[in-house]
Order: C-alpha cells, then structure tokens, then sequence
C-alpha cells in the first residue's frame, strides 16, 4: 500500500520594505528604516497517518460442540406449558439415526414399565407402590434401580401424583444409563374416579422407539 505523506512549509521570501526619509535631500549618513516583518512561523507539517492495514481474519475452525448430535444417539424432547393454572407435560425419545439392538432394548424395558403403571393405577395403588413395582422390574430385568417416581401432578405444574378424582398426573416411567443415554415416556392422564382416567396425550406414539 502506498502511503502518502503531505508536507507543507509556508516561508515569506519578500525582502524587508527600506523606507527613506524624502526631507534630506542629501543626507550625511544615509539613514534607513527598516519595518522588521516578525518572521514567518513555519506551518505545522500536517502527516497523513497511514492506513492500517486490515487483520487477516482467521481461519474458521471446525467447532466441536460438546452436547452435539451425532449419529446414533438418544434424543429425548421433554415438552410442557401451563394454563389457567393446569400444566402439561409430555416426553417422547428418538433415536438420531438407526437405532442399535441395545438401544431398542432399553426403550422395551421403560415402555413395558410405561404400561405396568397404568395397569397399577386401574388398581388404585399409589405412587409407591407403583415405583417399587417399576423397581422391581428393572432389578429384576438386569437394568438397574428406577431413580425418579412415576409422575407427579400438574395442578399449578407440580406437587405428588395422586389417585384420586380430579388430580391430573404424569406418568414417567425412565432408564439412564451413564456414557450410554436415557430413554424416558412420559404422558398426562386426567383421573375421572380413583382407578380410572382419561389419557390426555394419546395422539403422541410411544409404543416403539422412532428413528429420525
């Protein structure tokens, strides 16, 4: 780039004006006197600051997200919201890609426990006896302790799961395996009567694992 710099000096090259005295017509000693303009100040030199030149821009890097999705991978989507004082709540788990034998394996076991729960509600059992029942199942099936209750309410999104006319419920039942995944299917149900009650969520599958 070229870089260009202006300099300007301002310098007053006129002589000294001489005056004479007219009224000697022959002066003895020639007397001169001289007006002494104060000499010129040198102007400021005005440089042009040189333009910087721009910073290469780096390279875009390749970024590795640590909660990336990759292939292969659970991916559970756990939806809710809350109206007039009533909340919603639904969980639904996918698999990014063609799910593994292992991984179809661990969504069977939670669905069964999925629908053993609502077996239990028929029969009026509350929330611990159904999770020691889930427990039991996943113990007994080689898959571990179940480490969250079944559900809980939605009156004012929150509070314990109840059977009894009215409450409104989730139903949870989840696996979680470290280094591995989780799968968890979780739906709303209103009960009508202790033992009984309406599916709120039933337009959402949940019998099988979905590969997206």
């Amino acid at each position: 780039m070229e870089i260009t710099f202006k300099v300007i000096n301002m310098f007053d090259e006129e002589k000294p004006e001489v005056l004479v005295e007219e009224d000697q017509e022959e002066p003895e000693e020639e007397t001169i006197e001289v007006e002494a303009e104060a000499p010129a100040e040198e102007e400021p030199v005005e440089e042009e600051v040189p333009e910087e030149e721009p910073e290469e821009e780096p390279e875009e890097e390749e970024v590795h997200y640590e909660n990336a999705v990759n292939k292969g991978d659970f991916i559970m989507v756990d939806l809710g919201t809350q109206i007039n004082g009533i909340g919603s709540d639904i969980t639904r788990t996918f698999v990014f890609g063609k799910a593994s034998p292992e991984q179809k394996a661990l969504y069977n076991e939670v669905h069964k426990a999925h629908l053993l729960s609502f077996k239990l509600i028929k029969k009026k059992k509350d929330v611990r006896q159904i999770n020691a029942a889930i427990n039991e199942l996943f113990e007994a099936d080689g898959f571990g302790p179940f480490i969250h209750s079944v559900g809980h309410g939605l009156g004012g999104f929150g509070g314990p799961f109840l059977n009894k006319t009215g409450a409104v419920n989730t139903v949870e039942p989840g696996l979680y395996v470290p280094g591995f995944g989780g799968v968890r299917i979780e739906d709303d149900i209103l009960m009508t009567a202790p033992g009984r009650y309406e599916l709120l969520t039933a337009a959402s599958p949940r019998s099988k694992l979905i590969e997206i």
